[in-house]
């Protein structure tokens, strides 16, 4: 579930998870429960249960280094 940032306007920012449908709802402020608007400047953070490591950090099997797609143009690959 995506975490948000409401601005209270006594107590400031604070983060808080909503579904992806209720976004735009207001969300209590955890300090006094008053609704609080969802601020607007970041984009919502979304985590992952299982992170799994990028492509050109170690830690595929048996801490083999990871390949990328084949025809992958990303800089590690074109660099020689």
């Amino acid at each position: 579930m995506p975490t948000y940032n409401y601005t209270c306007p006594t107590h400031g920012t604070f983060s808080a998870h909503a579904s992806m449908k209720a976004y735009k709802d207001p969300q209590n402020c955890p300090t006094c429960e008053k609704p609080s608007p969802r601020d607007f400047i970041t984009a919502p953070q979304i985590s992952t249960r299982n992170p799994r490591p990028k492509a050109n950090q170690s830690g595929g099997p048996k801490g083999r280094e990871l390949k990328h797609a084949p025809g992958c143009s990303c800089s590690s690959c074109t660099s020689s």
